[in-house]
């Protein structure tokens, strides 16, 4: 009908568009950007929570079939649950410490969202909210989706089934780890935000680098110490965080010719900056937020995520002379105790998991008699082969 509406009718809350036809608008470019991606921020929280909690589940089931499931057991023991192997205790307990621990980052994170979150508000924290939703979608999917496929590998070919529901969760966890953005784009947001930071520091921590740990080792009986060890750990993973952000940021230096090259070339080491970021906060988020709970079980679950995390980039800490190679058995040694602790009360763990019975109680997976159920689901119909 050929209407027209006048430029004072256009909704330009944040640009408009003059006589001339000019594009106009009050914000800078990069506010005006963030205001275009405000809604990534409060959806890269919600994948993030809803991957880690379908891990969960993968999880929780892997756990009830290694209870169930008996195999070769020593000399006069018929058959020992595969939870009792200690390959088999680390495999899952590791990934489900770290499940725990990245849920208390973005339970963190998504609260300081709904704290301060405001869509016509471009408050002072909206930059930080936004690098730390990248953080908290990119390690989070991430974790989540490693946790569910080493689930479906320990429950072996029954996982493989679609009846057993676990490989179903791994291929619907694999499109969160590019959903709402690729992963590894989103970790290089992180950096980009703390280099900016970097610039606040002191003068002298700029040109002489972070202070490194005085006297910085780690013993067996730390493992009777919840708030000392993970105290030690926090020190070491701020150092190499504030380490290699300086070192990326010496890396990005230049002339604004040639800036695009830079950036490209030296992405790859940025995602291993964002991952020692993510350690860091992992760590003292659950310092922060769980030591004083005097749960034992939650004090053994931060310790092994934090001696798993210290443990990957021990060639690091070596390389940088921190680490030394009894410190690194130590190490190893902490995470056999906790792992075996952990196994012995792997029902706690369970239940911590708060994964709901009602959710899984048609699983085939989470019964003593799985096999049965298998082939019930299976092959529902089975056909009488008998003569008439």
């Amino acid at each position: 009908d050929k209407v027209r509406l006048s430029r004072d009718a256009l909704l330009s809350r944040f640009c408009k568009v003059d006589e001339s036809g000019s594009f106009r608008s009050d914000l800078s470019a990069g506010d005006l950007f963030l205001r275009c991606i405000q809604t990534f921020v409060l959806e890269r929280i919600g994948v993030a929570t809803a991957a880690i909690g379908s891990a969960k589940v993968a999880l929780f089931v892997a756990m009830k079939y290694a209870g169930a499931r008996h195999q070769f057991g020593p000399d006069g023991v018929v058959e020992v649950p595969l939870i009792s192997y200690p390959m088999h205790r680390r495999r899952l307990l590791s990934h489900a410490s770290r499940l725990f621990v990245a849920k208390a980052l973005v339970d963190r994170i998504g609260e300081s969202a709904e704290a301060t979150f405001r869509p016509y508000e471009l408050d002072a924290n909206r930059k930080a909210l936004h690098a730390l939703s990248c953080m908290a979608k990119a390690f989070g999917c991430w974790e989540a989706f490693a946790a569910a496929q080493e689930a479906r590998e320990c429950c072996g070919g029954h996982a493989f089934a679609a009846v057993s529901q676990i490989g179903m969760i791994r291929n619907d966890l694999d499109v969160t780890l590019t959903f709402a953005g690729d992963n590894s784009l989103l970790a290089l947001e992180v950096v980009r935000f703390r280099l900016k930071q970097v610039k606040e520091w002191p003068l002298v921590k700029q040109l002489k680098g972070p202070a490194r740990p005085l006297f910085w080792s780690i013993s067996l009986t730390d493992s009777n110490h919840p708030a000392k060890l993970m105290q030690k750990v926090a020190k070491a993973l701020v150092f190499r965080e504030e380490s290699m952000l300086l070192m990326v940021g010496k890396k990005m230096r230049g002339s604004e010719e040639g800036r695009f090259d830079r950036f490209t070339r030296n992405s790859y080491d940025m995602r291993e900056v964002a991952s020692a970021v993510y350690d860091r906060m992992c760590v003292t988020t659950w310092l922060e937020r769980h030591l004083a709970s005097r749960s034992v079980l939650l004090d053994e679950i931060g310790m092994l995520d934090a001696m798993l995390r210290i443990e990957k980039r021990a060639s690091w800490y070596m390389a940088q002379g921190l680490m030394s190679a009894s410190t690194l058995k130590s190490i190893e040694g902490i995470i056999s105790i906790l792992c075996d602790r952990l196994g012995e009360k792997y029902e706690e763990v369970m239940s911590a998991l708060c994964v709901p019975a009602k959710l899984v109680e048609n699983w085939p997976l989470v019964h003593d008699d799985y096999c049965q159920r298998m082939r019930d689901l299976t092959y529902p119909c089975p056909v009488d082969t008998r003569e008439s």
